[in-house]
């Protein structure tokens, strides 16, 4: 699909349009040592166009994370380090869960619940698919079309040892329909893979992304596009391409060495402009 299809595929931003069509997603992230992956990831879904972002956050990072980012409202957990659970699900359109969570054993039984509980939108990332690797029993909890956006090694986690590409792709086709998920496999070409076991690959991107922190931004720009209801399968192409044309406005201005996440997330305006001009 050609960018220019993908933009035609893009929901208009009419004169009239108010933030509640945007859609409201919610997106659990950050603990006491990882408040760095809220932002980022808080940041990504505020630069690609969601109406209204509540961030879950341990108590501890209230302050910190809001000052960082006032644009989000913010729910506070019970915990005060970490993520542990969610009670009120009603307002939201799409979840995302994983930048920086961690993986303790409050988090742990605060994704199962949520799994247990969430039937709608998600996205799940990070230390979300670290936890789903360490207990099977968790996968079959995913609810239907959800999105994982493993790296390399996230996925061998969750899909055992590949003994080269051809047989990666392989082992994502058959993970993709086997759960029935979309499956985001970051790379220099990052993959799409269907619930229907089809494999779709992007071009956009650089080897200067390759940085910490750029895999959060991408988990926000996924859930606020997941917050306009858009065709799942369109808003994963179209998020992982801007996601990439973002890291290459920055190399095109900093150069590939000094890309960096917070650059990635600051540039997702400038590449939605491109995409949509």
């Amino acid at each position: 699909m050609t960018p220019d299809v993908l933009a035609a595929r893009l929901p208009k931003v009419g004169k009239f349009t108010h933030k509640g069509e945007m859609g409201h997603a919610l997106l659990i992230a950050g603990s006491y040592r990882m408040m760095g992956a809220a932002k980022l990831a808080a940041e990504g879904a505020l630069h690609s166009g969601v109406g209204l972002l509540t961030l879950h956050l341990p108590r501890s990072l209230k302050k910190i994370v809001h000052l960082a980012v006032p644009e989000v409202l913010i729910e506070e957990d019970v915990n005060e380090n970490c993520f542990s659970r969610i009670f009120d699900w009603s307002k939201y359109r799409v979840v995302g869960i994983g930048p920086g969570i961690g993986t303790s054993t409050e988090t742990a039984f605060g994704l199962e619940r949520l799994l247990k509980d969430w039937k709608g939108r998600m996205v799940l990332d990070a230390d979300a698919l670290n936890l789903l690797a360490a207990d099977a029993r968790l996968l079959k909890l995913l609810p239907e079309s959800a999105v994982l956006t493993p790296h390399p090694k996230e996925f061998e986690r969750l899909a055992g040892k590949s003994e080269n590409d051809f047989d990666r792709l392989n082992k994502l086709s058959i993970f993709a329909e086997k759960y029935n998920v979309y499956v985001v496999l970051k790379g220099a070409h990052s993959v799409v893979a269907t619930p229907e076991g089809k494999c779709y690959f992007n071009m956009s991107g650089n080897p200067g992304m390759a940085k910490g922190g750029a895999g959060d931004v991408l988990t926000g720009v996924l859930l606020a596009l997941a917050a306009n209801k858009l065709n799942l399968l369109d808003l994963l192409r179209i998020g992982v391409f801007a996601h990439g044309l973002a890291g290459d406005c920055v190399a095109e201005k900093e150069g590939r060495r000094g890309c960096c996440a917070g650059m990635i997330a600051e540039r997702m305006g400038e590449a939605w402009k491109r995409l949509e001009k």
